[in-house]
């Protein structure tokens, strides 16, 4: 899967999950949901609180056993993500039309093949979303190639692995190797619908490994190219861990030297001085370009 995909930034969206925080009439720490205090998933609520990716389903309140939709599920793992909306000339599914608050987030993660439909042109946005497809949505975002050679054989250590549909084992064996999802008395309970207290856990999970990987500078194979009028070079992103599903987009200060495709590929037009920026989730890097006549040094 290529999950480094260019996709146009557009405005952020505002919807119920994502309100603006509500001013709290008792005093908690860290939220003002009284349904939560104590809850094993306060400290991922208050983290995602303050951050402003989720509200409650009332002023104090946040149903923390609640189902969770597809399409609310979507707008916090785009949020986690640090995903910017896309708007697509055509609706890809019948179900999530434009006027959809949560319509240009769940385009930016279909492309990205973080979240596929449950058919033809329909995504169920109103549908609950079960754990093991939770599990395949965190093995895209959090697992490598290297992780995946190693689970081939692994066994699943629930009694109820056979209820675990073919297409998602692997993701759970995956979650559960590494501690991000567990299950209870020895079951998965895969078909279950995660719930707004589950995914909250889940999430901060997500933002704070998002944050890591942002946090190195190490994206780029070289910082500067030197090239002659009409070539090309591919501009490579590496990274020490692996790749995050951040959208990201390339941005060229003087377009008369070159171009730079949504792949990376920088093409050189006519002699003078350039800078590349990509931007990544909020961060931004620069690559130097020189384009020059005669032989490169």
């Amino acid at each position: 899967m290529n999950i480094y995909k260019s996709i146009g930034l557009a405005c952020l969206l505002t919807y119920t999950f994502h309100a603006a925080p509500v001013q709290a009439v008792n005093t908690l720490p860290g939220h003002p949901f009284v349904d939560m205090v104590g809850s094993f998933a306060e400290d991922a609520v208050s983290f995602l609180y303050q951050q402003g990716f989720v509200s409650g389903v009332s002023d104090d309140s946040f149903g923390p056993n609640q189902a969770m939709n597809r399409k609310h599920f979507t707008l916090l793992l785009a949020q986690a993500l640090g995903l910017q909306p896309v708007f697509p000339t055509e609706a890809t599914f019948l179900d999530v039309p434009a006027n959809l608050p949560e319509y240009g987030y769940i385009e930016a993660v279909h492309q990205l093949e973080l979240m596929n439909g449950i058919g033809p042109q329909q995504f169920g946005a109103d549908r609950p979303i079960t754990r093991q497809d939770v599990a395949v949505i965190l093995y895209k975002v959090l697992g490598n190639n290297e992780n995946e050679s190693s689970l081939h054989d692994g066994i699943i250590p629930y009694k109820d692995h056979k209820q675990i549909k073919p297409y998602a084992q692997e993701a759970v064996l995956y979650v559960t190797t590494k501690g991000i999802m567990t299950g209870s008395e020895d079951l998965f309970y895969p078909n279950k619908p995660i719930t707004r207290a589950e995914s909250a856990v889940l999430c901060q999970k997500i933002v704070k490994k998002m944050i890591e990987r942002a946090a190195s500078p190490e994206w780029f194979v070289f910082d500067k190219i030197t090239l002659k009028p009409g070539e090309s070079k591919e501009i490579k992103l590496q990274h020490t861990d692996v790749p995050i599903p951040f959208l990201h987009s390339w941005g060229l200060d003087h377009s008369e030297i070159g171009s730079i495709s949504a792949d990376g590929l920088f093409t050189a037009k006519q002699p003078g001085t350039a800078v590349i920026s990509l931007n990544i989730g909020t961060k931004t890097y620069q690559i130097k370009v020189e384009v020059k006549e005669g032989e490169q040094p």
